[in-house]
């Protein structure tokens, strides 16, 4: 999780000078100690912390500015938020579900609200809230859909036979010449066009297939190929590194230090948020 400040309340809470702005997260920094009119929360330490549920166990955070040029609502919110609180600070994080990916349109957003625990979703100037209660919710399918509500899987790949038998067989005919070889791949492909059309349940065997082939290919490659590259490439390779002195990370424990993190000069110019590499 991170904070999502005003950018004029940033130096409040954050160890950076006056003016400083981080609108796209690209920066860890320090929190102040506790202001007076913050509201606190004490630490198995016995150390006041002011938000600590966007706080590292160095006491740092990612932290996100925002300023009414950049975004008005979410400006507007925040002032909103701490006329109420005093606090100008809310958490910032993605909206998606475990497992799937964070939601790109109303849709996926509507998706996820109505099968999750969320009390409340704006959209814009839209705001819905849940009244009464919903009862048990739903296991959550892709994209946030219900189980029970997920397309067909025999139909997923149904419209791309033609064309990928219509691929293999020009390939087939480009690079061996052989037509014959061509018209059986282009005659089966469509063979499982036309099943799928009828009888799609049919080709739910083939898919399941399909399936178990594609988790043997990713596990070849993804773990077995990939640990044969770390012990025999990776390893060797730093080892020798390690024994010719050279240590390219900062590795070595350092037991009175109270932490690893290292000071930095806040950079104050916002062209260098732009062309970062």
């Amino acid at each position: 999780f991170a904070p999502v400040v005003l950018a004029s309340r940033a130096d409040r809470f954050f160890d950076i000078p006056a003016h400083f702005e981080s609108p796209y997260m690209l920066f860890a920094e320090k929190l102040k100690p506790i202001p007076q009119t913050a509201p606190a929360a004490q630490s198995e330490s016995n150390q006041s912390l002011p938000l600590p549920a966007i706080t590292h166990i160095n006491q740092s955070a990612r932290l996100q500015t925002v300023t009414h040029q950049q975004n008005d609502n979410l400006a507007q919110l925040l002032e909103t938020f701490e006329g109420k609180t005093g606090c100008p600070v809310l958490l910032n994080t993605s909206l998606n579900v475990r497992g799937q990916p964070i939601a790109c349109s109303p849709a996926d957003a509507l998706a996820i609200f109505s099968t999750t625990a969320l009390d409340a979703l704006v959209m814009e100037n839209a705001l819905l809230v849940k009244t009464g209660d919903p009862g048990p919710l739903p296991p959550v399918g892709q994209q946030g859909q219900p189980a029970n509500e997920r397309p067909n899987h025999p139909q997923f790949e149904l419209y791309r036979l033609p064309l990928t038998g219509a691929a293999g067989g020009l390939i087939t005919y480009g690079l061996w010449g052989n037509l014959s070889w061509s018209l059986l791949i282009v005659s089966i492909s469509l063979l499982l066009f036309a099943t799928g059309l009828v009888a799609p349940r049919i080709l739910a065997p083939l898919v399941s297939a399909l399936g178990v082939a594609i988790r043997f290919t990713a596990i070849l490659f993804t773990k077995v190929m990939m640990l044969l590259v770390f012990y025999l490439l990776l390893t060797p390779y730093a080892l020798l590194l390690r024994i010719l002195g050279h240590r390219g990370l900062q590795t070595r424990f350092e037991s009175d230090s109270p932490s690893y993190w290292k000071h930095r000069e806040p950079v104050k110019s916002k062209s260098s948020y732009f062309r970062q590499f």
